[in-house]
């Protein structure tokens, strides 16, 4: 089925703010946007609908649609879920899927490796993504997959928001990846157990690299 025009648009936007180019707090301007697409402001209005569907953007009453920015409770609390609802999708995926699963898992990682050599974090973290994505699509399970898609959004942004005060720390995502290989180890090893576990540890770490750059 071919995509509507609105669909077409949201997933530009979100490639901007997967990228980082859109970022925390930035206000989408329905009339601007719609002048910049060359399409009607409803038409916009669906695409922005999108976007707050999956997590990405709230509507305020008179104020306008902007980019979700968080405090300090409001992360604790995204990445409290996503660390409880992430480890049940890992156990539920670990129970469905099949070999060429886990070697795509095992492909992303050595992709997103290969952009941390080449000192492109975006890049890395997008793999990342990814496979917290296909994690959450592996479980088989459509509800939790509505939950983690909103919630691994929004930990998209507020690492997009890091990196950007930050900048780029090779030691930070050198452990990002150890993590979630040892995640991958567990796996291959049929240790369900330790698999979540060590999936749960590796989102904490992304929590707490998180929290000093938030108010």
């Amino acid at each position: 089925m071919a995509m509507t025009r609105s669909q077409e648009i949201a997933d530009a936007l979100r490639l901007s703010l997967q990228r980082g180019v859109l970022t925390c707090g930035e206000r989408l301007v329905e009339l601007t946007l719609s002048q910049e697409y060359q399409v009607s402001q409803n038409t916009i209005r669906d695409a922005l609908h999108i976007l707050e569907r999956d997590g990405w953007v709230k509507k305020f009453p008179r104020r306008g649609v902007y980019v979700l920015r968080f405090t300090t409770v409001e992360a604790t609390e995204v990445y409290a879920l996503w660390r409880t609802v992430g480890g049940l999708a890992l156990g539920w995926a670990i129970d469905h899927w099949q070999d060429t699963d886990r070697e795509h898992l095992h492909d992303i990682l050595s992709r997103a490796e290969r952009y941390l050599n080449a000192h492109d974090a975006f890049g890395a973290s997008h793999m990342i993504h990814t496979l917290h994505t296909l994690i959450a699509r592996y479980a088989q399970a459509q509800r939790t997959l509505t939950i983690l898609t909103r919630l691994q959004n929004q930990a998209l942004l507020m690492e997009n928001y890091r990196m950007q005060c930050q900048g780029f720390s090779l030691d930070e995502w050198d452990t990002r990846i150890e993590r979630l290989l040892d995640v991958l180890y567990e796996v291959d090893q049929q240790d369900k157990l330790r698999a979540i576990q060590y999936y749960e540890r590796a989102i904490q770490y992304e929590s707490e690299l998180i929290m000093p750059y938030l108010d």
